[in-house]
């Protein structure tokens, strides 16, 4: 018999994780067959030796793939979830796992008791691993926009679903996942859940019924460098790009994002990224950036910094939400700052940087009050 339900997980890396994924795979007690799809992506440590003993244990529920080298994030996701041909798909990669054997069941009774869903999710508990908040855990999502059922407009505001705790009802089973998803965009899960949320409603189980791991190993793991901006950024901002594109809408954070990774590209001197951020941003804003590397402060780069300070600024204002927007602020300059291993030389750039910094924040406060 077919599985009525495939479960989806990308790894790499991630052997004392590994274990405890799997077994949350195979303690699920549903009454219908399943199956997960375990792609390794050529990791240089244990892991491909965990899959396969799981895979060596229970060869009906665990399919392993071992790449032959490594594909990155989107590749690995992308060829491994254009797999799946069941009904439905569920999500979990390989550092979070399940505690719930019963929320396969639960998901799955949902979607067919809900036939206007197209997927649904749960809580999660956000455990740290590493960092100043180790062995510090919270639920997420802490609340909802409003009552379930939830729906595209409401995440498009923004994504308060974790990876492993969605079931879809796959949509892919026909359409074609590369045709849908954009290449080089972060996050991938956020992208998926907006086209099945395109599809129909998004369901809620408030259980808690997965954990998902914060560690310094982690694709979204922040060390306060400055160098996930520098690494991200990037690929955020087209998501952000996609997002217009695909459903029209413009999220609040764009500006912001792209006013912090202008000046954190510039002042890290990362003119490879910077070249390919100004060429995103004319696609985006119509409006060129002429940046040179002998020139950090030349007019046409202070032009753009000032023209998104000032679009962030009317953003805040129109909805209202300066408190929000300080707040936002205030995490990316605390990165910026972490970034700021500058020789003497590059002085005026980083107090020119800062002062915009501050002129923004006087500013929104202003407004504010």
């Amino acid at each position: 018999m077919p599985p009525k339900l495939t479960i989806l997980c990308i790894a790499y890396n991630q052997e004392r994780f590994l274990p405890q994924t799997l077994e949350g795979f195979i303690r699920q007690e549903t009454s219908f067959p399943f199956e997960a799809i375990v792609a390794d992506d050529c990791s240089t440590d244990g892991s491909a030796e965990v899959i396969r003993e799981y895979a060596r244990r229970r060869p009906d529920i665990i399919k392993p793939i071992f790449r032959e080298r490594n594909l990155g994030i989107y590749e690995n996701l992308a060829a491994t979830f254009s797999l799946a041909r069941s009904e439905y798909a569920a999500l979990c990669e390989g550092d979070d796992y399940w505690t719930d054997p019963e929320k396969l069941q639960m998901q799955v009774d949902y979607l067919e008791s809900h036939p206007a869903s197209s997927l649904c999710f749960h809580h999660t508990q956000v455990i740290h691993e590493d960092g100043p908040l180790t062995g510090t855990s919270s639920v997420y999502p802490q609340e909802l926009p409003h009552a379930p059922p939830l729906l595209l407009n409401d995440l498009l505001q923004g994504n308060f679903m974790q990876t492993a705790s969605v079931t879809y009802r796959w949509r892919f089973r026909q359409d074609d996942l590369r045709l849908c998803l954009p290449p080089d965009i972060l996050p991938l899960d956020w992208f998926l859940h907006l086209l099945h949320a395109e599809l129909g409603e998004i369901g809620f189980i408030p259980k808690v019924m997965a954990v998902y791991r914060r560690h310094s190993g982690g694709c979204w793991w922040n060390d306060g460098e400055g160098r996930f901006i520098q690494k991200n950024s990037l690929a955020k901002i087209r998501f952000y790009q996609a997002v217009m594109r695909r459903f029209g809408f413009k999220h609040p954070a764009l500006d912001l994002v792209f006013f912090c990774a202008l000046l954190i590209l510039h002042m890290l001197k990362d003119y490879t990224r910077l070249a390919d951020l100004c060429a995103c941003h004319a696609q985006i804003y119509q409006a060129p950036i002429i940046f040179e590397a002998d020139n950090p402060l030349n007019k046409s780069f202070t032009q753009a910094v000032h023209r998104l300070l000032d679009r962030l600024l009317e953003e805040a204002s129109a909805q209202g939400e300066h408190t929000k927007m300080l707040d936002a602020l205030e995490l990316y300059l605390r990165v910026y700052a972490g970034a700021a291993h500058l020789e003497a030389e590059d002085r005026l750039r980083r107090e020119t940087f800062l002062r915009l910094h501050t002129k923004l924040r006087r500013r929104l406060n202003d407004g504010r009050t």
